[in-house]
């Protein structure tokens, strides 16, 4: 049964019952979806009446073990947050060989993409556990993204991100498959730059050490890694240790120090400003956050 509360700021008004939505959700259940709407960073800074109206046309569905949530090709009709559970993105190569760039789990915002651009979806999303998730008609998205220019902001942050992943994703994948894929060599050595400092963050290294590894000046590599990832060399690789950070700050038991150090950053205060930068709040709010959940 789908239920929604309609809430506008400082008050509270419940839904008749000739209303599609239904009978009205009881309170407790309305500010569970209100934190999770909270802590989803598509919407971090919008203004407590603007969360409390896009967090009453969410609804909560149970997802199966392989069921698609977003079909590439296709439009997207709903977009939702992960309360439990875990999904892959997929993409197929030019040899229509299917491969993974992406997993989200609990708090990842999924489907804004199609969305925002008015489009079809660029990658299959499909559940690889249950899962359970809060999910938002593309009509409701839509109307949320109106009039919300931090939304709209972060939307497309998130989109940007995402298409970072897919295009790194591919670089490596068409490299490393033994089918000829004639890319450029500095296709090559970015893939390359990218796969090491996927498997070797928590080490200290240096654009100059990356670029003589690959044979070519630091200067021509910078630029070849810029256009390739839409990153710098640093802000890849700070944003490869913060969201390491960030799987360790979900585990009990890890302090910020320890995550901070364990995950290649030297310097307490130098992390907690990179992972403001970059999350757009603090690495305590970000914990603060995930024991309120």
């Amino acid at each position: 049964m789908r239920t929604a509360i309609s809430r506008k700021c400082g008050q509270t008004q419940q839904n008749s019952e000739k209303q599609e939505w239904g009978p009205p959700s009881p309170k407790s259940e309305y500010m569970k979806i209100l934190k999770m709407v909270q802590a989803a960073g598509i919407f971090r800074g919008l203004s407590p009446c603007a969360l409390s109206e896009i967090a009453s046309t969410f609804e909560t569905a149970e997802v199966t073990e392989k069921e698609v949530l977003v079909r590439k090709g296709r439009s997207v009709e709903q977009v939702g947050i992960v309360l439990a559970g875990r999904a892959e993105f997929r993409i197929q190569d030019h040899a229509g060989e299917a491969f993974s760039f992406h997993t989200i789990d609990k708090g990842d915002f999924f489907g804004e993409m199609a969305v925002v651009d008015n489009s079809c979806a660029l990658y299959d999303i499909e559940a690889i556990t249950p899962m359970k998730v809060l999910q938002q008609s593309r009509d409701g998205f839509l109307r949320s993204l109106h009039g919300n220019a931090e939304l709209v902001a972060n939307a497309y942050r998130l989109n940007v991100e995402r298409l970072v992943r897919l295009c790194i994703a591919l670089l490596r994948h068409e490299h490393d498959s033994p089918y000829d894929s004639r890319d450029h060599e500095s296709c090559r050595y970015v893939a390359n730059a990218v796969s090491y400092i996927d498997h070797n963050y928590t080490e200290q290294f240096s654009l100059d050490e990356i670029a003589h590894r690959n044979n070519v000046s630091k200067y021509h590599f910078a630029r070849r890694f810029k256009m390739a990832t839409g990153f710098s060399f640093k802000e890849y690789l700070n944003h490869k240790r913060i969201e390491e950070a960030k799987a360790l700050l979900r585990k009990n038991g890890v302090s910020i120090a320890e995550a901070c150090y364990a995950v290649g950053f030297n310097d307490l205060s130098y992390f907690g400003r990179v992972f403001k930068r970059i999350e757009g709040r603090t690495p305590s709010d970000y914990r603060r956050q995930l024991r309120s959940q």
